[in-house]
């Protein structure tokens, strides 16, 4: 491990390959492994004052960030952070004909317009636990709800649909399924 050891455009390019592979899968440890190269390896490499972006995400200990300058630095990972930082929300919910999936724990919306479904997504992660989903149809309508419930969550969780806790919950590294049909205003 070195200052040199993960190129941004690495990660960025890892993260592509990840969204097609999840597409033919649905398979969660692509979710797990998208969390963990977006959390760890692009969201950190935008300098939150100027938004220069790093070459390089030093993984030793003790090194610093080293970001580039306006006028000076222009490396591949400057035009692939970019891009990157444009499509933070391309992949926290996938859809099937049979549902969503929830893949990620950012705020966000996901408007579902061929079932008419809204999907909006209050959480505070990472700085917080949970995540609320609140659910708007025009009318009642069935869907498998799919949360991904990370490989890293070993302590067990619990899910509540309009404030009644459900029974039983998925493992890590795979999703809770609520298959039902759903009304406006609910809420997990």
């Amino acid at each position: 491990l070195s200052g040199e050891t993960q190129e941004d455009c690495t990660t960025y390019n890892m993260l592509k390959l990840t969204r097609h592979v999840f597409s033919w899968t649905a398979d969660p440890a692509c979710a797990d492994y998208y969390e963990r190269a977006l959390f760890n390896g692009i969201l950190g490499s935008q300098h939150p004052r100027d938004g220069e972006k790093l070459y390089y995400v030093n993984l030793a200990p003790g090194l610093w960030k080293l970001f580039g300058t306006p006028f000076q630095d222009y490396w591949c990972c400057t035009g692939t952070m970019s891009e990157s930082f444009s499509t933070l929300g391309d992949s926290i919910y996938f859809q099937d004909a049979a549902g969503i999936y929830v893949n990620l724990f950012i705020a966000s919306t996901l408007d579902w317009r061929e079932r008419g479904v809204r999907l909006v997504q209050d959480t505070r992660f990472p700085e917080e636990e949970g995540t609320r989903l609140s659910v708007h149809v025009a009318r009642p309508t069935r869907f498998a709800l799919r949360v991904r419930v990370p490989y890293w969550a070993t302590s067990g969780g619990t899910a509540r649909l309009n404030g009644r806790t459900l029974d039983g919950f998925a493992s890590p590294g795979g999703y809770f399924v609520l298959e039902r049909t759903w009304k406006d205003g609910d809420r997990i």
